[in-house]
């Protein structure tokens, strides 16, 4: 299952912005597992982000968090950006 939002300029800033937000959840069937595995979680993310338009820079700061990583117990935080240059 993948949901997710997006706000279009939802900060008062003199430049173009958004903010987005997804969720997603992966599941594995049992009939994929070896015989006697312990069973798999459903794996979910979210993602929070945004989107900065600076003349022709686009600038993305990310968070996403992570929960039953890889189906086991366990959390995950990721934080990063991504970037573009358009000419």
């Amino acid at each position: 299952m993948t949901a997710g939002l997006r706000f279009n300029e939802p900060l008062p800033l003199p430049i173009h912005n958004t903010i987005s937000i997804g969720y997603v959840q992966n599941g594995l069937s049992s009939q994929f597992l070896s015989p006697g595995a312990p069973p798999w979680k459903d794996e979910r993310g979210i993602e929070i982000n945004s989107l900065f338009l600076i003349r022709s820079l686009l600038i993305q700061p990310v968070v996403q968090f992570y929960d039953n990583v890889g189906g086991r117990e366990g959390r995950a935080v990721v934080v990063g950006f991504r970037t573009k240059l358009e000419l």
